[in-house]
């Protein structure tokens, strides 16, 4: 399975985002690929970072890299996003890895209309 990916903006952001698009899945299969595909950064998680919010039906999970620090946080319409947890951390070289593994395609985004107002 291919996993399609938008890399762009929050929302009224200028902070660049990975969206996952099509991770209807919940049994950990797409956090286990993409912590595979990012191995190059030295991923690491820990249940202590884990957290399920029941009344969002949101799953996350912070984990650390050679990049920076970022969450990935799982919704139960099959929507994954992975942010920086701080200014230093470094997303655009996850993206670069998500390039290069066959697991992951990129979709495009036309910036200038998805609602960021800047």
């Amino acid at each position: 399975m291919e996993w399609i990916y938008k890399f762009r903006p929050g929302y009224g952001s200028k902070e660049y985002l990975i969206e996952i698009i099509n991770a209807e899945q919940h049994d950990g299969t797409v956090l286990n690929i993409f912590l595979d595909a990012i191995k190059e950064l030295s991923p690491k998680t820990s249940n202590a970072n884990l957290k399920l919010m029941l009344q969002t039906d949101e799953f996350a999970m912070e984990f650390s890299t050679s990049a920076g620090n970022f969450m990935f946080n799982q919704d139960f319409w099959g929507f994954i996003f992975i942010h920086p947890l701080d200014k230093n951390a470094d997303i655009v070289k996850i993206e670069q890895l998500l390039q290069k593994d066959i697991k992951f395609v990129k979709e495009k985004v036309d910036i200038e209309n998805i609602g960021i107002k800047i």
